[in-house]
């Protein structure tokens, strides 16, 4: 399995690596650790700038967006994120959910034939909502899961 997080506006302020540069955005954060829960076999960052990053490339802040591209440099751009997507030997056959807004994959989902674009039709509002109950969701299923082999405590009694 696949998974694809998009660059946020919000990001630190120093070199990091790719994983931390989003940290600061709200939407990555929650995007990343429902991405983690699905257990994918890749994780990966597709940037503006950088195309295709991997969690632990070292990066430097930076601006750029694909908001404001022309349908030409969205085709270029993805072009090239194809080309990185290659050479890393993604499986593009594999289960792939892109947590990414539909000027980084309009023209890169097609080559997919197995995919879902988690943030399809929704608003920033019903995403952030979206997240929060999936994550919600996790934490309760977790938290009944150490209730059923721990002599019936809450989870918070063991975290502390």
């Amino acid at each position: 399995m696949n998974v694809f997080l998009s660059c946020t506006k919000e990001k630190s302020n120093k070199r990091c690596k790719a994983v931390e540069m989003y940290m600061p955005s709200s939407l990555f954060s929650k995007s990343y650790e429902y991405a983690k829960s699905l257990n994918p076999d890749h994780i990966y960052i597709l940037s503006a700038k950088h195309h295709l990053l991997k969690l632990d490339d070292v990066i430097d802040p930076y601006n750029v967006t694909l908001n404001d591209a022309s349908v030409d440099e969205r085709k270029e751009w993805t072009e090239e994120v194809l080309k990185q997507m290659k050479d890393a030997h993604i499986d593009f056959g594999a289960k792939t959910y892109f947590f990414c807004g539909e000027n980084y994959i309009e023209f890169l989902k097609e080559h997919f034939s197995n995919n879902e674009s988690v943030y399809a039709g929704k608003g920033i509002g019903e995403i952030m909502h979206w997240l929060d109950s999936k994550l919600k969701q996790i934490k309760e299923s977790l938290s009944d899961w150490i209730k059923c082999y721990t002599n019936n405590k809450s989870i918070e009694d063991y975290l502390y």
